[in-house]
């Protein structure tokens, strides 16, 4: 060591390769440790907020199938009555005509006309069915019109609503005489919901 130099020579060199390997490595991986760390920390705070954000919307999911079972209980038995009632269902016309010729002899005169069935989609399970019949009666009073809306609303699915009615008088009752003295035109409309298929 001359003035405070250290003086290497070539023959040094090899011994001391393996030193300075260690220490440039020692010093590359101190300088790219923060990085790689910082690259770590990012995706796995990423990875974290995915995780988040997949258990949130499981939780959505628990949420709105408990509200949809709560709310089917409660429908179930507004439900239940639709069924009862033939709201909800399918409306055979066939079952309409053939109480029609039953009920077609205790009248004088009965004609109809049963126009094509409407459907009007109501949700993304049902559709509303209308079916309009057009009735031309002749009768004895005004009370066989009641007793036969009556009786269309028995023994069919559907509720039934008397859209109109016109009544005209053919001739004055005189005692005794068994012959119309009425002559009425009535729509009635069958409602029905239909399940989608």
């Amino acid at each position: 060591m001359e003035g405070g130099i250290v003086k290497f020579i070539r023959e040094d060199l090899p011994r001391l390769a393996r030193p300075i390997a260690v220490f440039v490595g020692a010093l590359v991986l101190a300088t790219a440790a923060p990085v790689i760390g910082q690259g770590l920390l990012k995706k796995m705070d990423a990875e974290d907020s995915a995780a988040e954000k997949s258990l949130s919307l499981a939780n959505d999911r628990v949420r709105q199938a408990r509200r949809e079972q709560e709310n089917l209980g409660s429908y179930r038995a507004s439900y239940g009555n639709l069924v009862k009632m033939g709201f909800i269902g399918s409306f055979r016309r066939i079952d309409l005509v053939e109480r029609l010729e039953e009920t077609e002899s205790s009248l004088f005169d009965m004609q109809y006309s049963i126009s094509p069935r409407q459907k009007v989609p109501a949700s993304d399970f049902f559709a509303l069915s209308v079916d309009r019949v057009v009735f031309q009666l002749s009768l004895l009073h005004e009370g066989r019109l009641l007793d036969f809306i009556g009786s269309l609303e028995t023994g069919s699915n559907g509720i039934s609503l008397v859209a109109g009615c016109n009544t005209e008088r053919i001739r004055e009752a005189s005692g005794m005489s068994y012959e119309p003295h009425l002559k009425a035109g009535c729509t009635v409309i069958w409602a029905t919901l239909e399940g989608l298929k």
